[in-house]
């Protein structure tokens, strides 16, 4: 809804507040609005940058500037990753009681803005796929509401009742939206055969964050460099690194379109076509809506959206599965030779520079305007 009546708004030049009031009452909201203020401005996205510039007319009179984030380059060769996904391959073993063919993940917070049931709408049009190829996958959902666990809570909890393929509502287990999240898990892997959904609420990877069935030695970086997919289908993101962090590694990046990262990949490379990311367009309508249609969506409409966009992005992410090794290895160099546009030097380089030298040269003329009017 949201994207959708910002467009249609600024085509009737309308700004946020003619749409949905007055909200300076709210302190972020009231501080944001008045940024145009400041010698620059910098927008980690596309979507960001819009929304600046329906927050209030003043913005259209200064520029604002994309700084996206960069992204870490992670240097893997196919040999280190194919290690670190046997690692990975094991625990699943263990975990599930087969080894997966697909290897997926999603590093995130549990917050709404997350999307995280869009993850399991993508995993059910999955699933009859892999029922039809004879595959299974295995989705590794690591996020936590209740900080790091101890390590003695991990231990007892893996031995008494098998975590985190099993849980129990309440500390050191389940708390806060973890609860509800896992019920949904729950559902999904009681109603699919093909796909398993592991909800780890922990932060880290390592023996001693994760338990002893672990494989000996393995790290988050590990973690990062065995998956097949990462998915990030926020609802919400002013840019979201944790969604490309493993494309140097290989990974099939499936990204919101409303995600500034997204943006970022159009950027460099010129194209929305990338072999490792697929871009799923929730704001995507199946006709021409006026605004009053906008604003008042209903959760049913929004339920058929997402069910569309979710077997679209699917059919999309099953076709560009890597099951070989020759696969991943292509998928690697694509992913590295990507990843290399996106690191810091560059966003540095073309985005922050820019901005920081526009600004110096105006103050350099400024004072000297100003000693020029004092000496007169």
């Amino acid at each position: 809804m949201f994207y959708n009546v910002l467009n249609e708004s600024q085509h009737q030049n309308l700004y946020l507040e003619d749409v949905f009031g007055d909200h300076d009452h709210l302190l972020r909201h009231a501080l944001v609005k008045r940024a145009h203020l400041c010698d620059g401005i910098i927008a980690v996205g596309d979507h960001t940058r819009d929304e600046l510039l329906w927050l209030d007319p003043h913005f259209s009179d200064v520029p604002i500037d994309l700084v996206y984030n960069g992204l870490p380059v992670d240097r893997v060769n196919i040999e280190s990753k194919l290690e670190c996904r046997q690692m990975l391959l094991d625990y699943s073993r263990l975990l599930v009681g087969s080894q997966p063919d697909v290897l997926m993940t999603h590093v995130t917070r549990p917050v709404i803005s997350k999307g995280l049931w869009r993850d399991l709408k993508v995993c059910h049009a999955l699933d009859e796929r892999f029922v039809a190829m004879d595959k299974t996958a295995v989705l590794y959902v690591l996020t936590t509401a209740g900080g790091v666990r101890r390590f003695q809570d991990i231990q007892a909890m893996e031995k008494h009742y098998g975590w985190p393929m099993v849980h129990r509502e309440g500390y050191p287990d389940l708390v806060g939206p973890e609860v509800s999240l896992n019920r949904d898990i729950e559902a999904f892997n009681n109603d699919h055969q093909a796909i398993r959904v592991v909800l780890v609420n922990q932060f880290g990877w390592s023996r001693d964050r994760i338990g002893s069935r672990l494989p000996e030695g393995m790290t988050m970086g590990d973690f990062r460099r065995a998956t097949d997919v990462e998915f990030g289908l926020a609802t919400y993101e002013p840019f979201g690194i944790s969604p490309l962090e493993p494309l140097g590694c290989g990974a099939l990046c499936v990204v919101s379109s409303v995600c500034g990262c997204q943006g970022f990949v159009n950027h460099v490379s010129g194209s929305e076509d990338e072999p490792n990311v697929i871009k799923a367009d929730f704001t995507q309508l199946d006709r021409v809506h006026c605004l009053d249609e906008l604003i008042g969506m209903t959760q049913a409409q929004r339920d058929h959206i997402e069910h569309r966009v979710a077997g679209e992005v699917a059919r999309q992410l099953f076709d560009r599965l890597p099951w070989t090794d020759g696969d991943r290895a292509l998928l690697l160099d694509a992913g590295q030779a990507l990843a290399d546009q996106m690191n810091w030097n560059r966003v540095v380089e073309n985005g922050l520079m820019p901005m920081l030298e526009r600004i110096t040269a105006r103050g350099r003329v400024e004072t000297v305007g100003a000693r020029v009017a004092v000496g007169v």
